[in-house]
């Protein structure tokens, strides 16, 4: 758009992924700018991309009036894109700093207000709409650019821009790459609503490590046009992924890629921050995609579908977003409860890559189930095809914190650096899942062959030699070793250990208020003859038909009679303290039922509830009277103490005739664990973890 103003500047937007309604002058050195609304919807006023081009140098003010967010990352320091014809020119000779030859961030005196529509258009001083009940809130941008150089072409932009013929020029340049021949497959994944075709790219070396299909990895990006941090991330993905690099041959031998760099080239091409075409925000699509309205999503699904049925495992979906109030970049990810296998599963990757850089910050990742974005891509495809590692990847438009706590502005050589990084992290995280796999594989094969007594060292030899030749191991694996532990240590570990000291979540402790020591460490011996003596006194009363009894507390009727009640994991919301919060309970594994109680419902286990029976011997302890008070359940802790007849924890009941600090397992037929998400062999882990189990 060139619009007539009889004016020192003239604005332009006629250009691919250009967004700029309107400009008026109100002032000789001052213009109030109106974005264009997304195509086809009547918000998203986010991404701007214009030019001026000014007749004099001079200082100039811009008003970009009707943004509809809140907050912004430039009231926290983020600067505008700029780039100046002039300025690069002079850089590319020399004459200027390399900074200046490409897109840089520029403009003085930048604030970010309430809007200035508040004061006429029907709106209040605060943006509130006076007509009807709705509120419409507007927001202002406002910044100063100084021109150095006089009929010069200067753009200014939300971010840095990537447009789809900047796309078409990385194509270019990976096909004339002497590896693309072999390891690049180019296909078309469908056509846009305006005839696009959308590229996929396939990425195989061709070569196995192993007789097994390679897993694949899938990659997306500018699901959102606005978010050109995604496609800049993309390109060093790709850029990492087609070199020479050692790393990077590794990488495409053991796994295939899956790349759709540009998935709503559409709403690119038209400078839409969020939706496409049809005015749709296509990542709220996933769950149910219109055929004719959502080619994209439904092609997308249709691959995921093809590679299931081909029995490929998808070990990830990568999402590249760019995040307009957040620094850093991070991690959205599935939501998994506390209990669940996968809690610490999900969170390896991103542990992984904190690792590599500090653009990244693992504490700001999340993995939740907002109501609001159920219909996401992460969070459709982690549902609908059970791909654990579902991720959105999000990079801040501004920057990141360093080691002492200041921001680095990001740029495009950074977002492409932190594409390489995922790259990296990609290829430690498959070393990781195949060591932990052969690990798996030796402790399964030595479990089979060698039995925990004594045996003959003929027969000991000969299991692990046929162990070494099955899994085509030349390290030689210890009599001792073999036969002294019943798990087989793994770097995986040290990762889950790592993210618990990040979360702040030890898993492995208690989660009471109380005031009381750590518990004293057992050597091995020392809790396999604690558990055999816990598990033989549940044995021993359930071989008579019992169940160990608990004493009931007493409450008065209508009657004014003191019945005995039977207390259960619903009766209260109290499980880890007062007003514990649903989202608490939740990560504990306990779902609200129809009516309205809470009751656990970890995978593998049935619901479980505590039942007290009237009568109890004296090895058992009294429930305190707060405990009463707050009817508290029957919650077994596995690092609760007892002092005399004290419990200053969760864990209203202990054994007396126990020794002190010991911790405390009670399950039903606890030989088989059949109520229990673990297997037998790994009883230590419900020890060492807060669990209700059923006495009923």
């Amino acid at each position: 758009m060139k619009p007539t103003i009889p004016c020192n500047l003239e604005f332009d937007s006629a250009f691919e992924q250009g967004n700029l309604g309107l400009a008026l002058k109100i002032k000789e050195d001052e213009y109030d700018l109106l974005m264009r609304t997304d195509a086809n919807t009547k918000g998203h006023h986010q991404w701007f991309y214009f030019s001026v081009k000014n007749k004099c140098a001079g200082t100039f003010k811009f008003n970009v009036l009707n943004f509809t967010k809140q907050d912004s990352l430039y009231q926290q320091g983020m600067r505008v894109a700029v780039c100046s014809e002039q300025k690069s020119l002079l850089a590319k000779a020399g004459e200027l700093p390399k900074e200046f030859a490409y897109w840089h961030q520029g403009g003085e005196n930048i604030c970010y207000t309430v809007s200035k529509l508040s004061t006429d258009g029907g709106l209040n001083r605060k943006g509130l709409s006076l007509k009807g009940n709705k509120k419409v809130v507007y927001y202002m941008l406002s910044f100063e650019y100084t021109f150095s150089y006089a009929e010069d072409v200067v753009y200014f932009a939300y971010s840095v821009p990537y447009t789809f013929t900047d796309l078409q020029a990385l194509l270019a340049e990976l096909r004339a790459l002497p590896e693309s021949k072999s390891i690049l497959k180019e296909e078309v994944l469908c056509k846009t609503l305006s005839g696009i075709d959308v590229p996929l790219l396939t990425i195989d070396s061709g070569e196995r490590l192993s007789t097994s299909k390679k897993p694949v990895v899938m990659v997306t990006a500018r699901i959102h046009p606005g978010e050109t941090c995604g496609s800049f991330m993309v390109q060093g993905f790709l850029r990492f992924l087609f070199s020479s690099n050692s790393l990077a041959k590794h990488l495409r031998a053991a796994l295939t890629f899956k790349v759709v760099p540009m998935l709503n080239i559409d709403g690119v091409i038209l400078g839409n921050y969020r939706s496409c075409i049809c005015g749709h925000d296509l990542n709220r699509k996933f769950y149910n995609p219109n055929p004719h309205l959502h080619p994209e999503i439904i092609a997308l699904k249709n691959m995921l579908h093809e590679l299931s049925a081909e029995e490929r495992e998808v070990l990830g979906y990568l999402d590249m977003h760019a995040h307009s109030k957040k620094k850093c970049v991070f991690i959205y990810g599935p939501y998994y409860p506390l209990h669940s296998l996968r809690y610490l599963k999900v969170r390896v990757f991103a542990n992984l890559l904190g690792k590599h850089t500090e653009m990244f910050r693992f504490r700001a990742c999340k993995y939740r189930e907002e109501r609001e974005k159920i219909t996401a891509a992460r969070l459709v495809i982690s549902r609908e095809f059970g791909i654990m590692n579902s991720f959105t990847i999000e990079a801040s438009f501004y920057g990141f914190l360093n080691e002492e706590r200041k921001v680095v502005e990001f740029t495009s050589s950074s977002y492409e650096l932190m594409g390489r990084h995922i790259c990296e992290t990609l290829l430690e995280y498959t070393e990781l899942l195949e060591e932990e796999k052969l690990n798996r594989l030796k402790h399964l094969y030595i479990s089979k062959n060698i039995k925990k007594t004594a045996i003959s060292d003929i027969k000991c030899k000969k299991a692990l030699s046929k162990t070494r030749k099955a899994l085509n191991d030349k390290t030689s694996v210890s009599r001792d070793q073999s036969m002294g532990s019943n798990r087989v240590s793994s770097k995986l570990e040290e990762v889950y250990e790592s993210i618990r000291r990040e979360i702040g979540e030890d898993l492995d402790s208690n989660d009471s208020d109380s005031d009381e020591s750590e518990p004293e460490s057992f050597s091995k011996e020392e809790e396999d003859r604690n558990l055999e003596l816990i598990l033989s006194i549940v044995e021993k009363f359930q071989s008579q038909g019992r169940n160990p009894p608990l004493k009931t507390k007493k409450r008065v009727d209508k009657l004014g009679k003191k019945t005995k009640e039977k207390m259960t994991l619903s009766d209260s919301r109290n499980l880890m303290g007062k007003n514990t919060s649903s989202n608490k309970l939740r990560d504990r594994g306990f779902i609200a039922s129809s009516n309205g109680n809470y009751n656990n419902s970890t995978n593998g286990a049935r619901n479980i509830s505590f039942s007290i029976p009237k009568k109890s011997p004296n090895y058992f302890v009294e429930p305190s009277t707060r405990q009463r008070q707050n009817k508290w359940p029957i919650f077994f802790s596995a690092n609760s103490t007892v002092k005399k007849k004290r419990v200053r924890d969760a864990a209203p009941l202990q054994l007396l005739n126990l020794p002190s600090r010991l911790p405390v397992l009670a399950a039903k037929n606890a030989n088989k664990a059949s109520n229990l998400p673990f297997p037998r062999a790994n009883f230590k882990r419900v020890l060492s973890t807060n669990y209700c189990i059923d006495l009923s």
